[in-house]
């Protein structure tokens, strides 16, 4: 059916199902109120106003609403508002900076003092793809963690990838929800075993008795 030369009334009236009409009658006049009073739309947002366009113009609206603050948390949303881009610390945490501002490392003045990865997240990007643990994540498989952090041992049993200096060789960490003693070896992805080469030995030429 074709809505191109139909009325605003109109389309409002085939959206609002007959037997709630008379009920929603002053919202309807409020509406048309305020789009008769309201300025012309910017021409990036004229499409958006027929009838096909309005499931677009929610999902925009939608998008926009479900962004974080400057300086909020956004490892959720991984979505800022203009200006400012989502920038990750950890596996657990990503904050609205000011885009280019954010460097990788210890910031100042950070009540949580750990490392920074600075990694812009961006909604459906894949997570990380180098095979090696996250932060605070289990690691005596992987014996690899992302950049400022390390593999410490608890035991054979457990290793945690912990910001690198952190971890109290024979002590209990905070947070362990086993508080046994750690021995904090950092463990590294295995190499080749360097071998020792063997002394050459040379054959003591032979001697003719005279």
């Amino acid at each position: 059916r074709h809505f191109g030369k139909w009325s605003f009334q109109q389309r409002v009236a085939l959206l609002i199902p007959p037997s709630t009409m008379a009920s929603q009658a002053l919202v309807i006049s409020a509406m048309l109120c305020m789009a008769a009073a309201a300025p012309a739309p910017p021409p990036a947002l004229r499409g958006a106003m027929n009838i096909t366009g309005i499931s677009e113009l929610q999902q925009l609206l939608s998008s926009a609403a479900s962004c974080s603050e400057a300086w909020g948390g956004c490892h959720e949303t991984r979505c800022c508002g203009a200006g400012y881009g989502c920038y990750e610390k950890d596996s657990t945490y990503a904050q609205c900076q000011p885009k280019g501002s954010c460097v990788e490392g210890i910031h100042e003045n950070d009540p949580v003092p750990t490392y920074w990865s600075c990694k812009p997240l961006v909604a459906g990007q894949p997570e990380h793809e180098s095979g090696c643990s996250d932060t605070w994540a289990e690691c005596l498989d992987t014996k690899c963690c992302e950049a400022g952090y390390s593999c410490y041992e608890k035991d054979s049993h457990h290793a945690q990838c912990r910001p690198e200096g952190h971890c109290n060789a024979g002590g209990i960490q905070e947070g362990d929800p086993n508080p046994t003693p750690w021995t904090c070896t950092v463990l590294s992805r295995s190499t080749e075993p360097a071998t020792t080469a063997e002394p050459a030995t040379t054959a003591e030429p032979a001697t003719t008795a005279e």
